[in-house]
């Protein structure tokens, strides 16, 4: 016994009709439009100290797990990102010390309001247009409940 039963019609001359061409392709574009978009994953790049990489790293399998996003993680002392950064380079996501971070707020890299503490260091979305709003999900996602714990046992006691 089938589970769904279609009924279609075969009035010519409703528009609407289930075999109308008309229909038919709105349906199929519908339906392209909403694969097309579950198929799209952003990739994320986040920028961080080498002391909070493994904490970075302990919230991207969750991430990528709930969300089919990827995340890049690249580390690297505070001087050399502040460098790199200085000269460039793009990120979606940065956890650096908040002296630089603040600097990059008031530069405009960086979205202020997103600023997150979490140690000793601090995480904040780029403010470059077109950053995937996968980006603050992320910053959410190292923020939000249970992030202390996870913060606490790569050894990193979380800030007040």
């Amino acid at each position: 016994m089938p589970l769904l039963r279609l009924h279609l019609s075969r009035s010519p001359r409703s528009p609407h009709s289930p075999r109308s061409p008309r229909l038919v392709r709105a349906v199929a574009l519908g339906a392209l439009t909403v694969l097309a978009s579950a198929a799209q994953a952003d990739q994320i790049k986040v920028l961080t100290t080498g002391a909070f990489k493994q904490v970075v790293r302990a919230f991207v399998p969750a991430f990528e797990a709930q969300t089919g996003h990827r995340v890049t993680v690249d580390n690297d002392t505070a001087g050399a990102l502040v460098k790199r950064l200085d000269g460039g380079e793009t990120f979606d996501v940065l956890v650096l010390t908040p002296g630089p971070l603040k600097q990059y707020a008031d530069k405009g890299r960086v979205v202020p309001a997103e600023i997150q503490n979490f140690t000793v260091y601090a995480g904040a979305v780029s403010a470059a247009p077109g950053v995937s709003p996968a980006a603050q999900a992320f910053l959410s996602l190292m923020t939000g409940a249970g992030a202390a714990e996870t913060i606490r046992a790569k050894g990193m006691l979380p800030g007040k």
